[in-house]
């Protein structure tokens, strides 16, 4: 079976599209647009810390669920 493969440098197309084109292609997408809310930053905020006190158990707890509920995904 043939294919294609085409490489798109990610830097370029994202420094041109501004942050309000980003959020509608997350909207286009139906993907969530969690990681934007101050909930999120709260969280990210639990996970630095946990990791800066050496809770390393806490914080891979915090960042899985983090990331599932940034993604939408949930993790085995």
């Amino acid at each position: 079976m043939p294919y294609v493969n085409v490489w798109v440098d990610d830097t370029d197309v994202l420094e041109d599209a501004s942050d309000e084109d980003l959020m509608k292609e997350l909207r286009k997408r139906n993907l969530p647009a969690l990681a934007d809310t101050e909930e999120a930053q709260i969280d990210l905020e639990k996970v630095f810390y946990a990791f800066y006190f050496g809770k390393e158990h806490e914080a891979i707890a915090l960042m899985r669920k983090y990331v599932q509920d940034v993604t939408g995904r949930t993790l085995p």
